[in-house]
């Protein structure tokens, strides 16, 4: 992993709270030089090793160096059985709500990602 970027001892984040048809999911999201690093996602504990792999593949992908529009292209548009509503964002499933979370915290504006809004 001749790419792989250490992880600074602070960094800067947030964390997201949404409840989602699986229940209550928090996502947090830190950046370095305003950049998505990692990812962390806690939820039901029924799933939890799923959203912590996920969370360890995406930071995995970031920390590797690969674009986070790359990223994002991939897990938006990712569809569950019920889609739902957060902060006036149409929220298709986890992965998708990710891919949006790391666009807004990169300041990246793609409409092509938000047309279902």
């Amino acid at each position: 992993m001749s790419n792989y970027k250490k992880r600074p001892r602070y960094i800067p984040g947030y964390t997201v709270d949404m409840t989602l048809p699986v229940g209550r999911v928090y996502i947090t999201i830190n950046s370095v030089e305003g950049v998505p690093f990692e990812i962390f996602i806690r939820g039901p504990k029924h799933l939890q090793s799923l959203y912590e792999a996920l969370g360890r593949l995406v930071s995995l992908s970031l920390r590797s160096g690969l674009p986070v529009e790359d990223i994002c292209h991939h897990l938006v548009g990712i569809r569950d059985n019920e889609p739902t509503w957060w902060e006036g964002v149409q929220v298709l499933s986890l992965p998708d709500i990710i891919g949006k979370l790391l666009l807004a915290s990169d300041e990246i504006i793609v409409e092509e990602y938000f047309k279902d809004v």
